[in-house]
């Protein structure tokens, strides 16, 4: 009969670093993108044109084929080939419930760090350490950090392209108006 093990604190702390490399790879890909693409859609807080510039600059950009190919994968009926129906909105919801694992095993600092901000002293604590009402309202604010700042992000993205759009737009002739 195999005996329970007990883990040693360093194996315990060392599976514990592991996570949270993981989780901090998580955060800072895609999936941290695509987790922001379902909370600013979910939010009801922003019009078409956010949304469009979200889309364009946040989403697209967050598509990996090898992602999208697994998906579709996964998708098929029975595993026949070619009988998927991709859904993007599970595909967001999907990132969303990978951001959300991802978040607990961070420490204090890396939130801080993800939203461009320097560690705080006390900051070298696992969220999972932290009295349960600190952790949800330590998640609200990145989430609500990382929803304004990637909406930020697309909308100043769309207002840097106008110019070009107007140059375009200028110089361009028009197509009725060809010389003869």
């Amino acid at each position: 009969m195999a005996e329970n093990k007990k883990l040693s604190k360093g194996e315990i702390e060392k599976a514990r670093e592991g996570q949270r490399q993981v989780a901090i790879k998580n955060l800072k890909g895609n999936i941290g993108n695509l987790a922001s693409v379902y909370l600013i859609e979910n939010s009801g807080q922003f019009g078409e044109a956010v949304g469009a510039a979200v889309e364009q600059f946040i989403y697209n950009p967050s598509l990996s084929m090898d992602e999208v190919r697994e998906e579709l994968k996964r998708s098929r009926q029975g595993g026949k080939r070619y009988s998927g129906t991709f859904n993007e909105y599970a595909y967001l919801e999907n990132a969303y419930g990978i951001f959300q694992q991802s978040l607990p095993v961070l420490k204090l600092n890396d939130l801080y760090e993800l939203m461009g901000s320097k560690a705080r002293d006390g900051g070298d604590v696992y969220l999972l350490d932290m009295p349960e009402e600190k952790v949800q309202a330590t998640v609200g604010m990145y989430q609500n950090h990382l929803m304004y700042s990637r909406v930020a992000k697309a909308t100043g993205e769309t207002a840097k392209k106008i110019p070009g759009d107007l140059e375009k737009l200028l110089t361009e002739e028009p197509k009725d108006s060809k010389k003869k």
